[in-house]
C-alpha cells in the first residue's frame, strides 16, 4: 500500500495530507506489514534477511509538507511554505519515471523500512517513549531493531542483519520506495507500493550483534 494505508493517491490535496500527518503524532505515514514470526528465532539470536525480489505498482509520489505548518521537517522547508506534491505514473516495463520532460530516473526500488521486534526493555520506539508494552511502535526513526533505515541499497539481492530481541523475531517490512538519493531531503522518497516483495529469513545463531 501507499503511505497512510493507501490514503495519500493522485488526487489527494496537500490539506488532506496533512490532515493525515496531524492525525498520527509521534507515529509515522508508513506502510508496514508484519509481525511476521520466524519459527527457530529467539532473543540474542541473529536474523540474516534477504531481499530477493521487489515488483512495485505504477502509482507513486513525492511530497513536502508546508513549511509554514512543518518549519523544521526536512531542509526544503523554506522554499515550500505551502507545501508541494507531485504524483508519477512509473513506467514498469523500462523501470523508469520521467521527473520532468528530459529528466529520467531508473527505478531502484527497495523498503525504506526492514525490521524486527523491538527490545522490550527500551521503550524508546514506542510512541512518546511508553512503558506500556502494548503501546504503539513509531516507525519514524531508525532503531537498534532497524525500522525506518532509509538505506537505498537495500535492493533486491541485498542482505540485512539484525539482532533478535523477541521469540519469532517479528519481523515487519515496508515505506515502500521506487527510488531515492543518500537520504530524503524533503523526507519522501519517490515513495511507492509493491505488487509483492519476497524475503528470505535466516535464523543465525552462529553470530552475535550488539
Amino acid at each position: 500500500m501507499l503511505h497512510s494505508l493507501d490514503k495519500i493517491r493522485p488526487g489527494v490535496t496537500m490539506d488532506e495530507i496533512v490532515a493525515l500527518r496531524k492525525a498520527n503524532p509521534g507515529g509515522g505515514p508508513h506502510s508496514v506489514t508484519g509481525p511476521i514470526y520466524v519459527r527457530g528465532a529467539a532473543p540474542g539470536d541473529v536474523l540474516e534477511i534477504r531481499i530477493l525480489k521487489i515488483d512495485p505498482k505504477p502509482d507513486a509520489f513525492n511530497f513536502n509538507l508546508p513549511g509554514k505548518e512543518f518549519p523544521t521537517i526536512g531542509v526544503l522547508a523554506r522554499e515550500f511554505p505551502e507545501g508541494f506534491a507531485r504524483f508519477f505514473r512509473l513506467d514498469l516495463e523500462h523501470r523508469r519515471a520521467e521527473f520532468k520532460p528530459g529528466i529520467v530516473l531508473d527505478l531502484q526500488p527497495f523498503p525504506g523500512i526492514v525490521a524486527v521486534g523491538i527490545d522490550p526493555n527500551d521503550p524508546s520506539p514506542r510512541k512518546g517513549g511508553s512503558g506500556d508494552p502494548m503501546a504503539p511502535v513509531s516507525t519514524l526513526r531508525p532503531w537498534k531493531n532497524g525500522s525506518n533505515l532509509d538505506v537505498n541499497e537495500l535492493r533486491e539481492g541485498s542482505t540485512i542483519f539484525v539482532p533478535v530481541f523477541l521469540d519469532g523475531g517479528l519481523v515487519w517490512v515496508g515505506d515502500a520506495h521506487c527510488r531515492q538519493g543518500n537520504g530524503e531531503v524533503n523526507l519522501t522518497a519517490l515513495e511507492c507500493a509493491y505488487r509483492q516483495i519476497v524475503l528470505q529469513l535466516i535464523v543465525r545463531k552462529d553470530m552475535t550483534l550488539k
